[in-house]
């Protein structure tokens, strides 16, 4: 074997000489094919005579180099005929050094099942293949970028027997004997599989990762495993079995914390809404009593949103017990049928948590689902009467939300110890803060609802529907306008303690990073707000509807509820926020006196610091932050190197699973083409200005970005109710929000992307 080709050559012929099915090849080098264009050209017709199709791989030397430039060149699907020349020269065209190869292969037509093999995860996953597939005849889906596909993860410290898909039972058995035989745990393997289950190998690289890898124990994911069993079968103090777990489907984790969060984050956002506030907030609104229960759990620092209960939590609570529970197997039959669908959706696709326009014709759903018509009629009853309360307790939890800042500012000035004041801040952020904000985001998610289903029955066309919601002064718009007209003081006193990733205490607020994130803002020309009023015709057959429908607030009422409520999201999101900010504070004078970085406090756990109030401890709390941020970090450096899908349905999870190509929720109907920028705690002093910029979890600390001309906006995580596609649709920018962690890492290597809002696409360039 000539020791000068590239790798891919190489790695093909060790294949082959290894016993492993691989299609045949020839191959090409740049320099001979300019001298001898005519003589190659007939050797592929000479090898190839029967061929009407060939497959031309990209084999460059520096290709081998780094793990970034795998696939970097194109591969081609052609047609044997006189015109393959042209493609050839295409491809070598684009190498950067010059003296590169071109693997001829045959193309396969059989193909049912083709993908890439990935042996070793490319972030860190040791023990984990991982299969990006595609099913369909052709072979080049995946690799040329064109289409996402579907992911197979398994943990490959198991036997393949377990696998019950017998096609990826093979690739896998054949990626761990191609492991063995080429010594290397760190492979790219290219592979088709038809009917017959026999596998072709189109590639083999070794790829060169700068990761440290961590070994995982067995036995660690086995008593996971064991413990999930129990909670996915195990029956609640609400009778509620067979669960399933998300980290998307009611108060986004993954969007608002990412998929691995450091403690402190997740602990205080557990502390502050999820823990208990969520269930009462609910109650408070006339839906089911979850009786306080914790809506989100963590496997191995990865937080989950328990579905069953969240599906509980939004029927009507008057309902009779037996309608509940009927209603409740009804919505998880339909989300295990369609998880990937509704595991961001089902506040909007799924369940019936409130009377809109449209309700009569989405609720006849349940007669195909054995729902009598009296039970119909008592489902919708509830809820009516639960659309008519939520509306009139608006303006208390508005008047609840104002008073907190102020309220924060009182107990600031208060001479006490830092952990006296966590302790008062946290529980005036609940009362004041988290539960007017939950009552306040589920109000504006009705009328967003009534929006829609006016939108839906012709009440209002697409455009009202948009200038309605642009014409709201929301305090993003009021930020983008105070950012040119205030001075930086004025500016920093109403929105300094704002800050990307609301609950990480080491991503910088406004106060402290200004320069940054408004550097390069472009506002100049912000255009203001556009008053619009419905006209009195649309007023009237508004009017009409709340009548039919029974809403018993008069159609000026109603307009200002629908305003109202989606304004005042936004507010007391920024109300509350301010507290956490102070939180902080007071978790960083405490750091200064025990002489802890401040960069280790995110691996605290709130609980220890609230245990420090509610218990007299006689070791010294330098001595107890400092153990519990020791520990606390061992455990999260180790938890990345575990890899759990968005969806655990069940206890096998753990060690393998499918997910889906993720479907984004798209933001208004143009189609735009622009370069990318990623966003993230590390990289924020970018210029965004005509940028389509990539953020993979972004909450409202992330506003600052719309003080710039950004072109569109992309997120891994995020749905119909998200802050951003709410900032997005209000704004009039184009956005694919929620496309999910793969896609997103894969947006991350492209230059360009197109941004078909309209068809619901998204392309790289």
């Amino acid at each position: 074997m000539n020791n000068k080709l590239p790798n891919k050559i190489k790695n093909l012929s060790k294949a082959k000489n290894f016993g492993f099915d691989v299609p045949k090849f020839i191959i090409i080098n740049s320099n001979n094919f300019k001298k001898n264009q005519k003589f190659i050209l007939n050797t592929i017709n000479l090898n190839f005579f029967n061929e009407k199709k060939l497959i031309l791989r990209s084999a460059a030397f520096d290709e081998d180099n780094l793990l970034s430039n795998a696939g970097k060149y194109d591969s081609l699907i052609v047609k044997n005929d006189n015109k393959i020349n042209e493609k050839i020269n295409t491809i070598f065209s684009k190498y950067k050094k010059k003296n590169g190869y071109i693997i001829v292969q045959k193309y396969i037509k059989d193909s049912f099942f083709s993908g890439v093999v990935f042996t070793q995860g490319l972030s860190g996953f040791e023990n984990y293949l991982t299969i990006n597939f595609f099913k369909g005849k052709a072979t080049n889906k995946i690799t040329s970028g064109s289409i996402n596909g579907n992911y197979f993860v398994f943990f490959s410290k198991l036997k393949p027997s377990i696998i019950k898909n017998l096609y990826i039972k093979k690739i896998i058995q054949t990626s761990l004997e191609i492991q063995k035989k080429f010594k290397s745990k760190n492979l790219d393997i290219e592979f088709s599989i038809n009917k017959k289950k026999q596998i072709k190998i189109f590639q083999i690289r070794k790829l060169n990762s700068q990761k440290k890898f961590n070994n995982i124990s067995y036995k660690i994911l086995y008593d996971l495993k064991k413990k999930l069993k129990k909670m996915l079968n195990d029956k609640n103090l609400l009778n509620i079995n067979k669960t399933i777990y998300s980290n998307m489907t009611d108060w986004n984790p993954a969007e608002i914390l990412g998929l691995n969060p450091k403690p402190l984050a997740t602990s205080l956002y557990k502390e502050l809404i999820t823990n208990q506030i969520w269930s009462k907030s609910r109650n408070e609104l006339g839906y089911s009593d979850c009786m306080n229960l914790p809506l989100i759990h963590e496997f191995m620092g990865k937080p989950y949103v328990d579905v069953g209960l969240s599906l509980y939590s939004f029927i009507p609570n008057d309902l009779d017990e037996n309608l509940k529970y009927k209603l409740l197997n009804y919505y998880l039959k339909s989300f295990k049928k369609k998880p990937d669908f509704y595991y961001d959706k089902i506040e909007s696709k799924l369940v019936f948590s409130s009377i809109d326009f449209s309700s009569n014709e989405k609720i006849k759903i349940l007669k195909k689902f054995n729902f009598s018509d009296e039970e119909i009629f008592q489902i919708k009853k509830s809820l009516l009467n639960l659309t008519n309360k939520s509306i009139k307790c608006l303006n208390e939890n508005i008047n609840i939300s104002n008073q907190i800042i102020k309220k924060t500012k009182i107990i600031i000035k208060e001479k006490l110890h830092p952990i006296n004041k966590i302790h008062k801040l946290i529980n005036l952020c609940k009362i004041y803060g988290t539960l007017p904000f939950a009552n306040i985001a589920r109000l504006a998610f009705i009328s967003v609802q009534f929006l829609d289903s006016m939108k839906y029955k012709k009440i209002i066309s697409s455009k009202q529907h948009y200038q309605f919601l642009n014409s709201l002064e929301t305090i993003a718009s009021k930020l983008n306008k105070d950012s040119i007209k205030l001075n930086k003081k004025k500016f920093l006193d109403i929105y300094g303690h704002i800050r990307p990733n609301t609950y990480e205490i080491s991503s910088k607020n406004y106060k402290d990073n200004y320069s940054n994130y408004f550097a390069n803002s472009n506002n100049k020309n912000l255009s203001p707000k556009k008053k619009f009023e419905f006209d009195p015709k649309i007023k009237k057959n508004i009017s009409k509807y709340l009548k039919k429908y029974k809403i018993n607030h008069k159609t000026d009422e109603f307009l200002s509820f629908l305003k109202l409520s989606i304004i005042s999201r936004e507010q007391s999101k920024f109300n509350f926020t301010y507290c956490v900010n102070e939180i902080f504070k007071q978790i960083i004078l405490i750091s200064k006196k025990a002489k802890i970085n401040k960069s280790d406090l995110s691996y605290l756990n709130i609980s220890v610091i609230l245990n420090l109030y509610n218990n007299f401890i006689y070791r010294q709390i330098k001595d107890i932050l400092k153990t519990e941020i020791k520990k606390n970090k061992k455990d999260y450096f180790f938890n990345q190197n575990i890899k759990f899908p968005n969806i655990i349905k069940n206890e096998n999870d753990v060690f393998l699973f499918t997910e889906n190509n993720s479907k984004a929720t798209y933001v208004g109907a143009k189609n735009i083409f622009g370069k990318t920028v990623l966003l993230d705690e590390k990289n924020l002093n970018l210029n965004l200005n005509n940028k389509i910029v990539l953020i993979k979890n972004a909450d409202p600390g992330y506003d600052f970005i719309f003080s710039k001309k950004i072109r569109g906006l992309i997120t891994a995580y995020g749905g119909p109710n998200s802050h951003m596609f709410i900032r997005c649709n209000e704004i009039g920018i184009p956005a694919a929000i929620g496309i999910g962690d793969k896609n997103f890492n894969k947006l991350t290597k492209a230059n360009n992307v197109f941004l078909n809002c309209e068809e619901k696409d998204l392309q790289i360039i």
